[in-house]
């Protein structure tokens, strides 16, 4: 037989195998197909060995009410101011003497703004003494004046790395009322000279006043109490056991914030390390905080809370999920008790029992079948999509190849809806976790906190292939969760002196 014949009857020898497994596959009649394939023995090894220790940054706005520091600086306020000083009043007196008696009122405080404005009413007496210079004798004169005016100047306070408070307070006392009746001298105006004596004892007491008022505020020991509470150790997995720790490393402080006519108001930063531990971490400890790092901007919230999903606890979860595709020309096909496991270089390997009948699936099959895919998340509309998809060596090899690219696209639709459930299902829980822990932190009455929105979501997605250092081998996945909404701290009113 020539070669050329030899050829074309190999040629038609495999046509015929080629017709004769598809119509052993379009045989309607015959019973399904049976395919029951093993996993692909691949190692687990994650994208990381274990969870990543991640940074947040938690802002607390701390809004201290003007009110209150108005009713800080009135209960530390002198209720009486006097002084004495010699002083010739007037070019004809001698061995003149001046006191004076005043009485302030109620110190109001406004924001303006810029600054704290404050004016304080003064009421008052001062009393004039000495000799009349009379050219032939001296005669004693004693006279006095009814005082009138007000304190005023503003405050800005500026906070030092090492937390001292300057309250940064200039007061000015202005008289609008002091004559004092001298005998043969008449009356003669005291504003300029008791203004003169005066000022300086109410800038000695003011410097008194203010850092009361600042430790009214006390920025630093309601931090205090906000940096014990955010040291927390939560379970995260009980299968393996592990822990969620926040750790607090640094604190920072924007500038002050005067936008809020009632209110003082600063921006509190907490630099936070999260990670995960195999051991059990207590929920909060007493630890000074570190220096004060100050900012020209306000910090932000960025909250990163690893969540780890155990690869063996996600498949119990997922054992009774069925996946029954809609009705199309293909036929019908029903995917059941999906499986996840850790491959390498960011894979995943998914198992699926697949009931594929009717249609163009001819005689149909039924049984285990295994695909590799890397999951990609996007993190802008938090949808999960498998990529670089195939199916496993032996799964290709066990089904009929008409179908083998239609059973990849309908597994995959299967698992991502599954997989993105699963994972989604803590966003709500985590919110819940948060607001339960506000509520369940050793708050002064004097201070309310609140989240009004953690608004959560997911920012990180790898596979890790244990959940936590020195752990033992359990592969699993990752998510990392992302808080943006803001904290915010209200005084209701200033804390009071003491520890």
């Amino acid at each position: 037989m020539s070669t050329k014949k030899l050829s074309i009857l190999l040629v038609l020898l495999g046509l015929l195998a080629s017709a004769g497994g598809a119509i052993y596959w379009l045989d309607l009649n015959g019973p399904p197909i049976k395919v029951d394939v093993p996993p692909p023995n691949i190692e687990p090894i994650g994208q990381f060995d274990f969870p990543k220790t991640e940074i947040s940054q938690i802002a607390v706005k701390l809004e201290l009410p003007i009110t209150a520091l108005a009713a800080a600086a009135n209960q530390s306020a002198p209720k009486e101011l006097s002084g004495a000083e010699q002083n010739n009043f007037h070019s004809r007196i001698q061995n003149g003497t001046v006191q004076w008696r005043m009485f302030p009122g109620t110190i109001a405080l406004k924001n303006t703004g810029q600054n704290i404005a404050f004016s304080l009413p003064i009421r008052g007496q001062a009393r004039a003494t000495g000799d009349f210079d009379a050219t032939i004798l001296r005669v004693p004169i004693d006279g006095s004046a009814d005082l009138a005016g007000q304190v005023t100047g503003t405050m800005f306070p500026r906070i030092s790395t090492n937390w001292e408070i300057d309250p940064n307070l200039v007061p000015n006392l202005t008289l609008i009322h002091a004559n004092l009746t001298l005998g043969r001298l008449g009356t003669i105006s005291a504003t300029q000279l008791v203004q003169d004596l005066a000022n300086p004892m109410i800038k000695k007491e003011a410097a008194s006043v203010g850092p009361s008022i600042m430790r009214g505020m006390d920025i630093q020991r309601n931090l205090q109490r906000l940096w014990d509470e955010a040291h927390l150790g939560k379970p995260i997995s009980t299968q393996p056991p592990a822990w969620g720790v926040f750790d607090p490393i640094g604190v920072s402080m924007g500038p002050l914030d005067l936008s809020v006519p009632e209110d003082l108001g600063v921006t509190m930063g907490m630099t936070v390390q999260t990670y995960v531990s195999n051991v059990p971490t207590n929920n909060s400890y007493p630890e000074p905080l570190p220096p004060l790092a100050l900012s020209s901007t306000n910090p932000v919230n960025d909250i990163k809370i690893p969540a780890v999903i155990d690869a063996q606890e996600l498949n119990k979860r997922l054992a009774t999920t069925t996946y029954l595709a809609p009705s199309s020309a293909i036929g019908k096909f029903t995917a059941s008790q999906p499986e996840v496991r850790i491959g390498q270089n960011g894979f995943l390997i998914l198992g699926v029992t697949v009931d594929a009948k009717t249609g163009t699936w001819g005689r149909g099959f039924e049984g285990r079948i295994w695909i590799e895919a890397k999951p990609v998340f996007d993190f802008e509309t938090q949808i999960l999509r498998l990529t670089e998809v195939k199916l496993s060596n032996e799964t290709r090899e066990a089904l009929p190849k008409p179908v083998a690219s239609t059973i990849e696209s309908l597994v995959v639709r299967s698992i991502e809806g599954t997989l993105q459930a699963d994972m989604t299902r803590h966003l709500p829980k985590m919110e819940n976790e948060i607001q339960t822990w506000l509520a369940a932190r050793h708050l002064p009455d004097y201070m309310e906190i609140k989240i009004p929105d953690p608004k959560l979501k997911i920012i990180e997605f790898y596979t890790i292939t244990r959940a936590a250092k020195d752990s033992a081998i359990a592969p699993g996945i990752v998510i990392v969760l992302g808080a943006k909404g803001n904290i915010i701290a209200r005084m209701k009113s200033l804390s009071p002196t003491g520890p």
